[in-house]
């Protein structure tokens, strides 16, 4: 017997032995990548996730309001099961705890690590082992969903690649599976509803690939077959179905924009290089691209369907439902992550030395990635706390109208300050128009100025329809329309202080580069 006929086929080991696992399939490597993740936030005191801080002040009504009466004169928290609420929850306690804003630092650091372990769970439930591929997925853990602050929907999205490889695990056990996955699936959609999407997308895919499809005469059967072992996930449609008929109001629109649905894509790992994020972006649309052709891979139908039907939902789904915007460009991410996942290179000398290639070079990315972030994270929270100091001049328990420039044409780079006003109601009980007034989809309702343009976002937002380049006329104006008697402070974000628009009732009190406190005139 020569030395070929002892070499195991499927592996390329010899017979009786077993390969060592290589470094980037290993439990050390995922949790160093983990740990990688989280050292962007780790320079700053105030994440800089766009969002983000506007959640951080509802956090603190929620926790205050009972007991704190200048809050209950200017806002209305009523607890209720909605599809949003993951890090609701869990901030709660942990606040209690740690303070609140040290609980939402900590919680923002731990979302990555979250996604990154999930999908290394879900590639190894697929695959047996982690191909190196999976690498090139690490990058859209901190896609620009993340980056723009959408932390309940990041949660559940995490949460969604764990419940994922439990399902693959109970292939064989599918009475606790399916005892398991409806308070499961539940659990995901009140932490957010896309997540539950997620989740329902991947185990559609999984489902899928056990039926010929390809038959037309036996399609929609194999179809419904398969849809109906999804079951345990689709109880869940009734508690959503309950939630929206209690929440009329909230706006769906954007259909079909297929103009801003190809401009999203470039948008997904939106950081802080332009340069940097295309090349990111392009470097891992090739490894797909050549690996769904390149007959030394196998795409793993699993996982496949899973991108294919991402796509569907992508086409399909508006700008902006139930009034959550960004629904579409919400699905790029998972979109990709699915494609990556299902590529996994043949047990050939050849391909393996590709793929040692290919795991060094994707882990290299993502570590410039971090590096530059964390750069960048570093210049945020300086700016913010310029910003921020401003607080030190309004008093507590009183009303501040936000201004945040807005024009048309953003750099790249953006200044992450949309809801940076929200600190107002955070550090100082202050009433801010900065916050979120959705039907259905929030707990939160401003009283203070009810009735006024001037109550809930997007109100602080300064811009000017015919996109001039000098956006301090539209502010004037906007200051001038400020309704009488409901606010004693003005705070001008992102507009310098050379040249700014006077008025009679307003009295500067702080000004930096980039920020200008007025107080009422008294």
């Amino acid at each position: 017997m020569n030395a070929a006929a002892v070499i195991t086929p499927a592996l390329g080991h010899p017979a009786g032995t077993e390969p060592l696992t290589p470094w980037w399939g290993r439990t050390s490597t995922m949790l160093a990548f983990m740990v990688v993740s989280t050292i962007p936030l780790w320079f700053v005191s105030t994440p800089p996730l766009i969002d983000f801080l506007g959640h951080l002040a509802r956090y603190h009504v929620a926790l205050d309001i009972g007991h704190n009466p200048t809050l209950a004169r200017a806002w209305d928290y009523e607890w209720s099961v909605i599809a949003n609420l993951g890090v609701d929850l869990l901030i709660m306690p942990l606040a209690r705890l740690v303070g609140l804003e040290t609980a939402g630092w900590i919680i923002a650091a731990l979302l990555p690590p979250l996604m990154i372990w999930g999908i290394f769970r879900a590639a190894r439930a697929i695959h047996g082992e982690i191909p190196a591929s999976t690498l090139a997925a690490l990058p859209f853990v901190l896609a620009y969903p993340y980056q723009y602050g959408f932390v309940n929907f990041w949660l559940a999205a995490g949460l969604a690649f764990h419940a994922f490889a439990l399902w693959v695990a109970l292939e064989r056990r599918t009475g606790l599976r399916s005892l398991l996955f409806v308070p499961i699936g539940l659990m995901i959609w009140v932490c957010h509803a896309y997540g539950w999407a997620v989740l329902g997308v991947l185990v559609g895919g999984y489902e899928l690939s056990k039926f010929s499809l390809l038959e037309v005469r036996g399609m929609l059967r194999n179809l419904v077959k398969a849809v109906s072992r999804t079951w345990p996930l689709l109880v869940t449609l009734g508690a959503m179905a309950v939630w929206r008929s209690n929440s009329s109001g909230a706006e769906t629109l954007g259909w079909f924009d297929f103009s801003w649905k190809l401009h999203a894509a470039i948008l997904t790992l939106r950081d802080q290089s332009r340069l940097l994020d295309l090349a990111s972006l392009g470097a891992i649309v090739l490894l797909i691209y050549f690996a769904w052709r390149d007959p030394r891979a196998r795409i793993d139908p699993r996982f496949g369907l899973a991108a294919l039907i991402f796509t569907a939902a992508l086409i399909l789904l508006p700008f902006q439902l139930f009034g959550s915007a960004f629904a579409d460009a919400r699905v790029y991410p998972f979109l990709f992550i699915a494609a990556i996942l299902a590529v996994k290179l043949h047990a050939t000398p050849k391909s393996q030395s590709i793929a040692r290639k290919m795991a060094i070079g994707f882990a290299a990315l993502f570590a410039v990635r971090v590096a530059v972030s964390a750069v960048g994270y570093v210049d945020y929270d300086a700016a913010f706390q310029r910003h921020l100091t401003a607080l030190d001049h309004v008093e507590r328990g009183t009303s501040v109208a936000v201004l945040v420039a807005h024009p048309c044409k953003t750099p790249w780079r953006l200044s992450r300050v949309d809801h940076l006003g929200s600190m107002a109601l955070l550090r100082r009980d202050a009433f801010v128009n900065s916050q979120w007034d959705v039907p259905g989809a929030e707990l939160l309702r401003p009283k203070h100025a009810l009735g006024t343009r001037f109550n809930a976002d997007p109100s602080q937002f300064v811009r000017d329809a015919t996109c001039p380049s000098d956006l301090r006329p539209e502010l004037a104006a906007k200051i001038g329309r400020l309704p009488e008697g409901y606010f004693d402070y003005v705070w001008v974000l992102n507009f310098g202080r050379q040249a700014l628009p006077t008025h009679p009732s307003w009295t500067p009190v702080y000004a930096d580069d980039n920020t200008t406190l007025y107080r009422l005139a008294r």
